[in-house]
């Protein structure tokens, strides 16, 4: 049942959030890569990590749109359905592009706000890491 759900799920990102992604790029644009970042966090929790979203790392992640080093990034919530209710998602051109982005992010957070991982840490459950190569985009 799980299963089923995750992969329903998946399919909902791919057939609904991407093409809605790829109306707003300029039709010249490649296709990319696409990491999703999925969290566990307990319900109780959550506000305490929108906060630190807020706070922290959006407006991070808005300078790289802004610099052109990141394509789009985005979160998905949700309060109901599987336990994977928090999830970022980033979009570079490649998977190097991810990786510059990536290591920068951290640079960035850590000089800005120091220790922040005290604080976040303890919120998430678990974690794991999704990246897949975008084969279509339109």
């Amino acid at each position: 049942m799980k299963t089923a759900y995750v992969s329903f799920v998946s399919l909902m990102l791919f057939l609904f959030v991407l093409p809605s992604l790829a109306q707003n790029a300029v039709d010249e644009t490649e296709p990319g890569f696409f990491v999703l970042n999925q969290y566990k966090i307990p319900f109780a929790k959550l506000p305490d990590m929108h906060a630190y979203q807020d706070s922290i790392f959006t407006p991070i992640l808005d300078e790289f749109v802004d610099e052109g080093k990141l394509l789009n990034w985005g979160l998905l919530t949700h309060a109901w359905g599987d336990e994977w209710n928090y999830n970022w998602f980033f979009i570079t051109e490649d998977h190097r592009s991810f990786l510059d982005f990536w290591d920068e992010f951290f640079e960035r957070v850590d000089e800005r706000f120091p220790g922040w991982q005290e604080d976040v840490f303890p919120l998430i459950d678990e974690h794991k890491d999704n990246m897949y190569n975008i084969s279509i985009m339109r």
